[in-house]
């Protein structure tokens, strides 16, 4: 692939219209509009109707595409969390900050209709929650050879727990719905590693 520095003018040109697309269709995925219209997008990312269709084919095939690029950008953050040389407490609560954060900047609720209605969506939103429950693991298992477990329970059932509550957050649209109130989910969090972590 060709460096920037190699482009043509029209090749650059491609790239900028792009990324303006592509950030504005973010911008509307964070707000949790998902009823924008080609026009739209068109007239606020500053590009015409025909280029995005001559780039990405469909509205559906864009927003997939938006939204599989977006999860690639939280995966290298909550890898970063995992490699850094914090111990467990430290990487504990650095994860704990992101998911409030992520939760307090992004319409869940909204994505999950959006994960109903759009098969890419959905395979890839089912990747990055494998991706991301391999982390949490990490984190359990750091905690266990740190010795800072619950040592009531075992390593496996600690694990198997976080996985069902992980599936239960997914299917239960009452829980869903107010997984937008940080306070809220910030609280859950704590009730669950409550459970897991040992007390000092």
């Amino acid at each position: 692939m060709n460096s920037k520095k190699n482009l043509s003018g029209f090749e650059k040109r491609t790239l900028k219209k792009r990324k303006s697309i592509e950030e504005t269709v973010l911008e509307y995925l964070l707000k949790g509009d998902l009823n924008f219209t080609m026009d739209i997008l068109a007239k606020d990312a500053g590009v015409s109707k025909v280029s995005i269709y001559n780039y990405y084919d469909s509205r559906k095939n864009l927003v997939a595409i938006v939204w599989e690029n977006f999860l690639d950008n939280q995966n290298k953050k909550l890898d970063a969390i995992v490699e850094n040389e914090e111990n467990f407490t430290d990487k504990l609560k650095l994860f704990l900050e992101y998911k409030v954060e992520f939760i307090k900047n992004n319409k869940l609720r909204v994505w999950y209709d959006l994960i109903n209605e759009n098969e890419k969506i959905a395979e890839s939103w089912q990747a990055w929650q494998k991706e991301s429950f391999i982390k949490i693991k990490y984190l359990i298992e750091m905690a266990s050879d740190e010795n800072q477990l619950n040592s009531n329970y075992s390593t496996d059932l600690i694990i198997d727990y976080l996985s069902l509550i992980q599936t239960g957050l997914q299917f239960s649209k009452s829980v869903q719905k107010k997984l937008n109130n940080s306070k809220y989910f910030s609280d859950m969090l704590e009730l669950i590693w409550s459970d897991v972590i040992k007390e000092k």
